[in-house]
């Protein structure tokens, strides 16, 4: 694990000088020594908050049900954003953390023209897609606040966090879902004339579902937080002891058991193949080479001519990464020189 931890802090070796590699590929090695696989993640993490801020502001302040319906569809910037951002995130490999992408698209093409007003099905399950992204930013899968720091330390508890939840609280979820849903029901209708008379930043009353959602959502963070700490304690008997005696390195993997720390290994090497593989698109950006590269490659393996063009999709591929991913990967890596990155 030393050497795949050097590639993530430090990016790839250097070819040796007169190999056979093609340039591109030592442009490439090169590029991942001023900006190793971590500032890649951190730049695909900002995407993602960025988006999450975005939702954030659209249930905060959603625009205003149409009293006339003619008129320029109010989809706006920030719908257009958030659509083909969760469209984008959908062409990465699938994970738990892809899931809140596709209500919040679901959501809002079931509503075109329009958008998800509060009070419709739509706009609450904006709310669900919300909430389930911030609980999803505990999880391992990159990218994740977790990789920010030392994988070794924040990785295991992390994939610790994820095996809780499906075989802990995803079962108790589903057993007491019925009465979750009825309670959840009688006290939206018991608050529906008034609650915590809060104003948003913009000086506009937040609509009462979004309300409601934080406030659901703030118990919820409360109760895994308080059950995360019984679980440990309970489980893990031997973290609130005061003794140091020594151990080897590979037990700061294991110390939620060895099949925690294999797990958490195994995330901590597909993130360093992701994010150290020629060439990684964040969503949003990653739309440039499914329409440039992906699609005429389909369309040419469908129709029998594959094999000659794709090395000039390659070569698409290539200038697009150069062009779009490099400059903002090493606008994020400068800030190495300002100390936020060692």
């Amino acid at each position: 694990m030393a050497g795949l931890y050097s590639i993530w802090c430090r990016g790839l070796p250097l070819t040796v000088r007169g190999s056979s590699e093609p340039l591109s590929q030592k442009l490439f090695y090169r590029f991942t020594r001023i900006c190793p696989p971590r500032f890649l993640h951190l730049l695909d993490l900002l995407f993602d908050l960025s988006y999450l801020a975005l939702l954030a502001n659209f249930v905060l302040d959603p625009p205003s049900r149409p009293i006339i319906t003619y008129g320029p569809s109010p989809v706006g910037i920030r719908g257009i954003f958030l659509i083909l951002y969760s469209a984008c995130s959908l062409l990465r490999s699938w994970s738990l953390s892809a899931f809140p992408g596709v209500i919040v698209l679901l959501s809002f093409m079931t509503c075109l023209p329009a958008v998800p007003y509060p009070g419709d099905n739509a706009f609450d399950a904006l709310l669900l897609a919300l909430s389930l992204q911030i609980l999803a930013l505990h999880l391992p899968e990159g990218p994740s606040p977790a990789l920010l720091f030392n994988p070794e330390r924040t990785l295991p508890l992390s994939t610790l966090f994820r095996s809780a939840v499906h075989r802990v609280f995803y079962p108790a979820l589903v057993f007491f879902l019925p009465t979750l849903l009825i309670t959840l029901y009688l006290l939206s209708t018991s608050l529906s004339d008034t609650f915590l008379n809060l104003n948003t930043l913009l000086g506009l009353p937040a609509p009462m579902e979004t309300r409601l959602a934080f406030m659901t959502l703030g118990i919820i963070l409360l109760l895994l937080f308080i059950s995360f700490v019984i679980l440990l304690t309970l489980l893990f008997p031997f973290l609130t002891s005061t003794s140091t005696s020594p151990s080897p390195e590979s037990s700061k993997w294991d110390r939620y058991t060895e099949a925690v720390g294999l797990n958490a290994r195994r995330l901590f090497v597909r993130s360093v193949t992701t994010y150290s593989t020629p060439y990684f698109f964040p969503p949003l950006l990653n739309f440039v080479p499914f329409v440039l590269v992906t699609v005429p490659r389909v369309f040419l393996y469908v129709v029998g001519r594959g094999k000659g063009r794709v090395a000039v999709l390659e070569r698409v591929e290539e200038g697009a990464w150069w062009a779009l991913v490099a400059p903002l990967g090493l606008l994020v890596a400068s800030l190495r020189a300002w100390g936020l990155g060692r």
